[in-house]
């Protein structure tokens, strides 16, 4: 067997692999681009929200009849091209180059996103949480501001009106304390928040396996 290196010519393995061009990496990244507002078309969309009221009784106060473009739907969906930004960032990066490609297929497994993140956890464990975590939580804190905006703004409630405290309740449901004095109010509000909680469980486990790792002891 040869020598496992850089230098070996990985040309005619490379071009021997058998590639799809219609897979569905192609067809979710064509629907993905093709989402996005409609020039000159603004269509409301009106949602119903009922909420409790301060005394913890359903209030007639607290009905309201919410109304969002479409547009800002079709927004909140736009961030799905982030998942084209990171897989291309994946594709291009070192842990995913034909050497890499070669290693993967030889150990029986694929050279794919979750493999590059892999690396990228074990090689750069506190840049790439950082990240992750700074980048989702002002995720969350626009979208949570732009469903929750329309209500308040209806029952003249400011609350969330500076979206500093749309960045605090997004870090407090993260971290799951759970103070109560900023939550949601709109069922799609409490749908955000509901994912925003189950990723903050996701992140902070992430976070103290990477720091577990740092922290211990190496013969070397």
């Amino acid at each position: 067997m040869k020598k496992l290196s850089y230098n070996y010519d990985f040309t005619e393995w490379y071009w021997s692999k058998k590639r799809r061009v219609l897979s569905f990496n192609y067809f979710y990244e064509i629907v993905i681009i093709l989402i996005q507002p409609i020039p000159f078309i603004d269509i409301w969309l009106s949602i119903s929200d009922y909420v409790n009221g301060p005394d913890g009784v359903w209030s007639e106060l607290l009905v309201a009849e919410n109304a969002y473009f479409v547009d800002d739907f079709m927004l909140m969906l736009m961030f799905l091209r982030l998942l084209i930004l990171a897989r291309n960032f994946f594709h291009y990066s070192k842990f995913s180059d034909v050497f890499a490609k070669w290693l993967c297929d030889w150990y029986g497994f694929t050279a794919n996103m979750r493999f590059c993140f892999k690396c990228y956890i074990l090689k750069f464990p506190i840049r790439t949480v950082l990240f992750m975590l700074f980048f989702i939580i002002l995720l969350f804190s626009y979208m949570l501001w732009l469903v929750e905006w329309p209500f308040h703004w209806y029952i003249n409630d400011f609350t969330f009106d500076p979206i500093i405290n749309s960045i605090y309740c997004t870090v407090i449901t993260m971290a799951t304390c759970g103070y109560g004095d900023v939550v949601p109010w709109t069922h799609l509000g409490k749908v955000i928040a509901i994912i925003d909680a189950l990723y903050g469980g996701f992140i902070v486990t992430l976070a103290i396996v990477t720091l577990g790792k740092i922290f211990n002891f190496s013969v070397t």
